[in-house]
């Protein structure tokens, strides 16, 4: 039962070290495919999901019309799935950790 227990807990423990590495590969290779998009992509991409703002807030910020900071979004991420072949999935873990 005891070594039962101690496997259960390295296997666990093993589980959480792959799991943490996986996640720090993720967050590396978003942020590079970020760092390739134009300044004005970067922008809205930085002020939408590591600020939180809404595309509204984002046209005021940036000066420009809604639909436009709408594009520039789109387009970003747009980008970000067809060129650096990232997954919904990543932009559900960039959502929820950003």
């Amino acid at each position: 039962d005891k070594l039962s227990d101690l496997l259960s807990d390295d296997i666990s423990a093993e589980t959480a070290i792959l799991r943490q590495e996986e996640e720090t590969m993720t967050i590396q290779k978003l942020s590079s495919a970020v760092k390739e998009l134009s300044l004005r992509q970067q922008e809205a991409v930085s002020l939408k999901f590591y600020h939180g703002f809404t595309n509204d807030q984002i046209a005021e910020i940036m000066g420009v019309h809604y639909q436009s900071a709408t594009n520039i979004l789109h387009r970003a991420l747009l980008t970000l799935r067809q060129h650096y072949h990232l997954p919904a999935l990543l932009f559900a873990y960039f959502l929820l950790t950003a």
